[in-house]
């Protein structure tokens, strides 16, 4: 079943840890979408970093080939392309979209979005819209799961926040 999650604490709450523990836990894939402070204005730049590691099957090549000029624009974005595209936002995001079915395609994947505070705006467009349609269609093989510090005030899935635990619940803990 699919899922969009978002964790929104505070730095150092561990979040990071728990997706972690998760990925120790369970034989799903994890694809991860790492956003860096230092990126913030390249477009896309943790989801092309993720694109960049991996490679496509061919069944998933043929899959996806009305989509792959879509996507080949938001890796190398200069490169030139065909006249008979036009590509726009939102051909980007369902073209992205349909990329992360073809990887989930052979067994349960999660994409982890950390950092989410530190995405351009073209990649927080694709994260709410991979959201919406994942909360809209329960069939998805994969699921998204973000983090992000309280200062990203976009909130367009359930949101987890974690409380400090009292000196006695954290006595039960330990």
């Amino acid at each position: 079943e699919s899922f969009a999650v978002m964790i929104k604490e505070e730095a150092g709450s561990g979040k990071t840890r728990l997706i972690h523990e998760l990925k120790q836990s369970t034989q799903a894939l994890f694809i991860d979408f790492n956003f860096t402070e230092f990126k913030r204005d390249v477009p896309y730049s943790a989801i092309k970093d993720a694109l960049r590691q991996r490679q496509l099957t061919e069944a998933q090549r043929e899959a996806l080939k009305d989509d792959l000029p879509f996507i080949e624009d938001i890796i190398d974005p200069t490169k030139p392309r065909s006249a008979d595209y036009l590509i726009t936002s939102e051909r980007r995001h369902y073209a992205l979209y349909r990329l992360l079915q073809a990887y989930s395609s052979e067994r349960p994947t999660v994409f982890v979005a950390e950092d989410l505070h530190w995405a351009d705006e073209e990649s927080l467009g694709f994260i709410e819209y991979a959201s919406e349609k994942l909360q809209n269609e329960k069939a998805a093989k994969f699921g998204l799961l973000m983090t992000a510090r309280p200062d990203l005030k976009k909130d367009f899935v359930k949101t987890v926040c974690f409380k400090p635990l009292n000196p006695e619940d954290s006595k039960k803990v330990l």
